[in-house]
């Protein structure tokens, strides 16, 4: 069993689990997230563009594709993307995701609902 008190036990000079140097690492990360007060998910390499549309874009989007609003793929109002935008119960947002296929970017809509 590793013990905090002292890293070098068991006959090896390294000692930690991996999981153990994992927790180190995400709590040394959330610590710093919460000094900066702010991590902006968005800027992420693996997170796609977001954005809020007006709502002339999303009677425009419902117009073209003739659906309701209830018809659009849902996220939630607390899902760290939405919480970053400031995107509120009933905004729409579109997704804009890269492909690697023969188009070059994909777009997708979501319906931001509260998670009951």
């Amino acid at each position: 069993m590793c013990t905090l008190d002292f890293p070098f036990s068991e006959g090896s000079p390294f000692y930690f689990h991996d999981n153990l140097l994992i927790i180190f690492t995400l709590e040394l990360i959330l610590s710093l997230a919460k000094k900066s007060k702010k991590l902006d998910v968005l800027q992420h390499a693996l997170v796609p563009f977001h954005t809020i549309l007006t709502k002339k874009e999303t009677a425009d989007l419902l117009k073209k594709y003739a659906i309701r609003l209830v018809d659009l793929p849902r996220i939630f109002e607390d899902e760290p993307a939405t919480l970053a935008l400031g995107a509120k119960e009933g905004d729409v947002l579109k997704i804009v995701r890269n492909s690697a296929t023969i188009v070059d970017t994909v777009e997708t809509f979501r319906f931001v609902v509260i998670r009951r």
